[in-house]
């Protein structure tokens, strides 16, 4: 008798918001996959400008199928410099630092 896959972890809802269970280093792999891309991104706008061509006038499908093709062509390098870039990596939060808006009622002040 075979044995069944291993299903796939439920969402959780939680305040409104659905969390999907995952492992901390497949969250840290999809943030460095991500970095990559955006990086991809911006290189083919940076060419598109060296030509001359605002990248605007392009549609982001168009970036982004140009982008798709410069990571396929240049994935090692770009993931290797996600990955040194540090962006993914956990930093700590200072909860009671002061808000940057100076409005009374964000500051915690009288209305």
């Amino acid at each position: 008798m075979t044995s069944l896959p291993e299903q796939p972890p439920r969402p959780q809802l939680r305040d409104g918001v659905h969390y999907i269970p995952t492992e901390f280093g497949t969250r840290v792999r999809l943030m460095v996959i991500s970095l990559a891309k955006r990086e991809a991104r911006e290189a083919v706008k940076r060419k598109l400008r060296a030509e001359g061509t605002k990248p605007w006038l392009r549609t982001v499908s168009e970036i982004n199928r140009l982008a798709d093709a410069h990571l396929q062509a240049n994935a090692a390098t770009l993931l290797a410099a996600a990955e040194a870039s540090g962006r993914h990596e956990r930093r700590a939060v200072d909860r009671q630092a002061k808000s940057l808006i100076e409005t009374p009622v964000q500051n915690g002040g009288p209305q």
